[in-house]
């Protein structure tokens, strides 16, 4: 594998092989509550599994403490732009790129696929997918460790104004990329009503989606082998499958 500085913090995985031709990109983004970046369940088996699919598939370790809002977002929207100014050399359809994300990397690939053009105008995605993601950073929902960390530090007259500008379920427009997520019912860490949350808003701008809750599997599952979530790998690639034709 080869790695790009993005940011201080910031680097972006590339795969090892130059494909012909031009194949769909996925940015992956593991969890770890924006203190850290999980790479051994919702990393390396996220890309090779896209790999399988024939997608070109990066990884993102991206900013996290004491790095707070913006950066993380930003080191994955200058990630798409990056892959986008070089896709004759990576073999990627810079019209194809998806955003993927766990827990707290769902919550950086939702909030940067719907912040892209006022952030950095030129990388937004064309397709988001999730996994367990932490959607909302309101009280009760939100999972408390990824929301303080993305926003330690904040002075206290802009924290709740951050709070409600950074809930992905008020971010989701008209032009919102269409999105593929998945919980668990039983996930402890992360409230599968985050889910909820992003469907109905996705609904509300008609959104193209597929959100799904399994009843068990828990959380920081990633390919979710062995568990009532294991299939939802293979109905991300259908979804997208269908959105890409």
């Amino acid at each position: 594998m080869s790695e790009i500085k993005i940011s201080t913090q910031g680097i972006l995985i590339t795969p090892d092989e130059k494909a012909q031709g031009r194949r769909p990109a996925a940015i992956i983004c593991p969890g770890g509550a924006y203190e850290l970046v999980s790479m051994p369940n919702e990393g390396t088996p996220i890309q090779r599994f896209m790999k399988d699919h024939r997608y070109a598939a990066f990884i993102l370790r991206y900013s996290v403490d004491p790095a707070t809002y913006p950066l993380p977002q930003m080191d994955l929207l200058q990630s798409c732009r990056y892959i986008r100014e070089h896709a004759d050399e990576l073999g990627v359809d810079p019209g194809r790129i998806i955003f993927g994300g766990f827990s707290a990397g769902g919550h950086l690939a939702a909030s940067a696929a719907g912040l892209a053009e006022k952030l950095l105008p030129g990388s937004k995605p064309q397709g988001v997918f999730l996994g367990y993601p932490v959607i909302s950073l309101k009280d009760s929902i939100t999972n408390e460790p990824t929301r303080e960390n993305l926003l330690k530090g904040t002075d206290p007259s802009e924290r709740n104004r951050l709070i409600n500008e950074l809930s992905v379920e008020n971010i989701v427009d008209d032009d919102y990329p269409p999105t593929y997520a998945f919980h668990c019912s039983d996930d402890e860490s992360v409230s599968s009503e985050n889910i909820s949350i992003l469907a109905d808003a996705l609904d509300i701008h008609d959104i193209r989606h597929l959100c799904e809750i399994y009843p068990t599997g828990g959380h920081a599952i990633g390919l979710g082998k062995g568990t009532s979530a294991e299939p939802w790998s293979e109905r991300m690639i259908d979804f997208f499958s269908m959105i890409f034709q």
